[in-house]
């Protein structure tokens, strides 16, 4: 993606797959300490973190996907667009963090070794 970003000056595809891939490897990273699949919503969890950082997540690709198409007709992205969302995104933890707690917030979760026994 760094290559194309570089040979096409078109660094959107750079933004999008940088938080998708992130939000990915949460999701697999949940799935591997899930030991019971069975479906229990955790609200609590899904509303107060998974659903902030999910936004946080993908809130610099949005802003900057919108702010191309108003720029019709040219091919780079405005200077003027927030840099503290994109030094907050630019971290791939909170993407992890979203997918994870997406995860965690739809499947159960059993700690205890015992209480799958049953």
């Amino acid at each position: 993606m760094k290559q194309y970003a570089q040979d096409t000056f078109q660094i959107l595809p750079l933004f999008w797959s940088n938080a998708i891939i992130s939000f990915m490897f949460g999701l697999y990273f949940a799935l591997l300490f899930t030991r019971k699949w069975k479906f229990h919503f955790k609200p609590a969890l899904f509303f107060c973190i998974s659903l902030p950082t999910l936004i946080l997540n993908f809130s610099y690709p949005i802003i900057t996907t919108i702010l191309h198409l108003g720029q019709s007709g040219q091919t780079s992205v405005s200077n003027n667009l927030p840099l503290w969302i994109w030094e907050i995104t630019s971290f791939d933890f909170i993407g992890i963090v979203a997918g994870s707690t997406m995860v965690l917030s739809i499947l159960e979760y059993n700690k205890n070794k015992k209480e799958t026994a049953h």
